[in-house]
């Protein structure tokens, strides 16, 4: 007996989608956002365009279908690719990675999912808008449970266009080994810790954050003072909606240019910033946060990664996944296990 069609228009697709904060319904179909696009006229033009960029926004679903077809258009948001990279996952393992062109009739048809009730994330590219508009199966399917979510915030360096497919980035294999969900809040070019952003951070359901500071705002931004100011008043106002939630700050990775830039009233060296970051997080945690941590970028990529970074600044995607494997091995233990007051891993 041939089993049902299971056919969800873009309306029924919001239970499946995760990473995205908010979902606009546009297009004939539903465009994540990683910022709330409702405000988005009090985001700088060059964050709107890369907020609606998909990076780390994913479907997850249980099903036994066989085959699949997903329904969407995509247009280039960050760069110049006139291309992009979908990710489908089985049960944890890479499945099927295709490339599609940008245009606005897209269709992705998988015609060989393993014969059984399989896990399946789709990820979405990180470098595009995206709209979905419909998927159909050949079976039933059900929303997956919710896992702890992860909220990150940082510069291209976390965004990770250049990871080999977005299933790649080294947030999402972070999240992929510990059995969570992330949110990607990274920007490209555009992690200058602001308020509207951090307010952002502070509204959204999470069970542990992080926020890698520093790169984006090295040069022409800040004097050093104004900038342990917005540091500081960046993690505040995070605080504000998470006075407990366990919180990582990260330095800036490895940047060899970069590292003696010192030059004030608006230069500061990575070293310094390093160092400064790690005095903010000693005053936090001396003012009675026994749930904020630090992490020093160098134990990420440091001294002898310089080849993982064709550019002296971002790694590649051999990089990328060097990153996700050090981040593994060095992000602080308390912060792992630590549970806030008021966890939502039962939330979506």
């Amino acid at each position: 007996m041939q089993n049902p069609i299971t056919s969800l228009a873009f309306t029924d697709l919001e239970p499946l989608i995760f990473g995205a904060v908010s979902l606009e319904a546009a297009d004939r179909g539903l465009v994540p956002w990683r910022l709330d696009h409702r405000e988005r006229a009090f985001f700088q033009e060059p964050l709107e365009r890369t907020a609606n960029a998909a990076a780390g926004v994913h479907l997850r679903f249980c099903t036994e279908a066989s085959a699949l077809k997903l329904e969407f258009g995509q247009a280039t948001l960050i760069g110049a690719d006139d291309s992009a990279v979908w990710d489908l996952y089985v049960d944890g393992k890479l499945f099927a990675r295709q490339t599609f062109p940008v245009g606005d009739d897209r269709v992705w048809e998988i015609n060989d999912l393993p014969d059984a009730s399989n896990d399946i994330v789709i990820y979405l590219p990180a470098a595009m808008r995206v709209c979905l508009r419909r998927q159909e199966l050949n079976a039933g399917l059900a929303p997956r449970g919710a896992r702890p979510r992860w909220v990150t915030h940082g510069s291209s360096i976390t965004h990770c266009v250049s990871a080999l497919g977005p299933g790649e980035a080294w947030p999402a294999i972070v999240a992929g080994a510990k059995g969570w969900d992330a949110w990607n809040l990274s920007f490209s070019g555009q992690c200058k810790i602001e308020t509207a952003v951090a307010r952002q951070i502070a509204r959204q359901p999470a069970d542990r954050i992080s926020v890698c500071l520093g790169i984006n705002v090295a040069s022409n931004h800040y004097a050093l003072r104004t900038w342990i100011s917005a540091v500081e008043g960046f993690i505040m106002t995070i605080r504000d909606g998470h006075p407990d939630t366990p919180l990582l700050v990260i330095s800036p990775i490895l940047s060899p240019p970069r590292e003696e830039w010192d030059a004030p009233p608006c230069k500061i060296g990575l070293r310094t910033m390093r160092r400064r970051l790690d005095e903010s997080v000693r005053k936090f945690q001396t003012a009675g946060d026994a749930n904020i941590f630090y992490l020093d970028g160098n134990q990420i990529i440091g001294p002898g990664d310089e080849h993982t970074m064709p550019d002296e600044l971002h790694p590649d995607a051999e990089g990328i996944k060097l990153m996700g494997e050090r981040f593994l091995q060095c992000m602080p233990a308390d912060w792992v296990h630590q549970k806030a007051l008021a966890c939502i891993s039962s939330r979506k």
